[in-house]
């Protein structure tokens, strides 16, 4: 099989069914693209297994993970139109790595330290630090911030499929704002209609899970490696909730379906996926790894590489405009432990006004690191070691119509 299998994502006939044919409203827009993941995702979904194993409830959820145990709430997903009237365990702000704060702020991900007690996944988390645009904050901003964030959401059909399919959704939103509830639909529907497990998550954004020293005082990627760690966190405790860690799809939209992308073409993510999706030698590929892009690619131009010494400048500018003193400046640990002791809001300030002083339209973004991208990505495609593995690349009508919003005076 070649890198991928293209298979067209048609609007209209959803939105005949959901919604009477409108092109008057930007919220319409992401009603479909929501639409479009339900019946992708369901589709294949429904392909799976249709025997269930008995996960009832009398009152809120548990269940006992290696690291402790975590109690959600149940919810319904109720369609007269569907004639489906599921209940639904769900688990919110779970966290899959220690907080990201102090040292470990411009540090990888660190495993979550195990918990006594019952830990109450009842709230919805907080989004990491970020500006959201003002033309976008009605769509999938996060409604809190805080840099304690590294947080996912199990949403879980009752009763649970035996050995249920997983599908692991990586938000969009620039790699700068978003969050694991920027999912483009309510997540209820996928798991109780689609009768998969789904999982949402958030990852460090903009500075936070960009800014880089090109080397290993603060290493390129964070945010990429916040995704990695979280699906590492998928494969070791989803059987808990019923999951079957060899059955995991991941899919996402915008900047998440890049970062999909990004993760089947990194060495390190495919030996990770392997591992994870492959090391049964399945050869349904059902059973193995599906990825779906949304309005995104791993080779869009859009999301494009800077060097390891191009990420040490965007530093050196950043701690500058923060207050770093040029002793400081000179030595990337004394960089690295003033931009860790500066106040996060003035960070969050500082590194939404980059793009402007810089005059770029991007700042913060990968960084060709010999590690997570030894390569170009068009040269990782070309060597093509990223396996047999299917993936649905889809997009919409009207795709692009939220971003005329500033420019053009136009209201939602």
């Amino acid at each position: 099989m070649g890198f991928c299998r293209l298979v067209e994502t048609i609007g209209p006939p959803i939105k005949r069914i959901f919604q009477e044919e409108t092109h008057r409203s930007v919220i319409n827009m992401h009603i479909t693209k929501g639409l479009n993941f339900l019946l992708l995702t369901s589709l294949w979904a429904l392909l799976g297994e249709s025997n269930f194993v008995a996960m009832a409830y009398e009152s809120d959820p548990r269940v006992v993970l290696g690291i402790g145990e975590v109690a959600g709430k149940l919810e319904t997903f109720s369609s007269d139109f569907m004639k489906i009237n599921r209940k639904v365990a769900v688990y919110q702000g779970i966290p899959y790595a220690e907080p990201p704060v102090g040292y470990r702020r411009f540090q990888p991900p660190a495993p979550v330290i195990p918990w006594e007690g019952i830990y109450e996944a009842n709230d919805m988390p907080p989004g990491c630090p970020q500006v959201v645009p003002h033309h976008l904050k009605h769509l999938d901003a996060a409604e809190m911030t805080t840099e304690n964030c590294l947080f996912l959401n199990v949403f879980v059909p009752m009763p649970t499929p035996v050995n249920s399919s997983i599908m692991v959704y990586i938000h969009g939103g620039d790699l700068t704002w978003g969050s694991g509830l920027s999912y483009p639909a309510d997540p209820l529907p996928l798991a109780a209609v689609g009768n998969v497990i789904l999982v949402t998550l958030n990852y460090r954004l903009g500075l936070f899970g960009f800014l880089s020293t090109g080397d290993e005082v603060i290493p390129p990627n964070l945010g990429l490696h916040d995704q990695r760690a979280a699906l590492k966190w998928v494969h070791d405790n989803i059987e808990a909730f019923g999951g079957d860690p060899n059955k995991v799809t991941i899919f996402g939209n915008e900047a998440g379906a890049v970062s999909v992308g990004w993760h089947l073409l990194s060495p390190q993510s495919r030996q990770f996926f392997h591992e994870l999706f492959c090391r049964k030698e399945l050869i349904n590929i059902l059973q193995i790894s599906n990825i779906y892009f949304q309005s995104g690619n791993p080779l869009s131009d859009q999301m494009k590489f800077i060097s390891p010494d191009e990420a040490l400048r965007r530093a050196n500018v950043t701690a500058s405009l923060v207050g770093c003193s040029f002793a400081e400046l000179e030595r990337k640990d004394s960089l690295r432990k003033c931009l860790a002791e500066t106040h996060v809001a003035d960070l969050v300030t500082v590194g939404s006004q980059m793009g402007t002083m810089l005059e770029v339209q991007r700042v913060w973004q990968p960084v060709l690191d010999n590690d997570f991208f030894p390569k170009p990505t068009r040269d990782l495609v070309q060597d093509g070691g990223f396996g047999d593995i299917d993936v649905i690349i889809g997009m919409n009508k009207h795709e692009g119509t939220y971003d005329l919003l500033p420019t053009h005076g136009l209201s939602a």
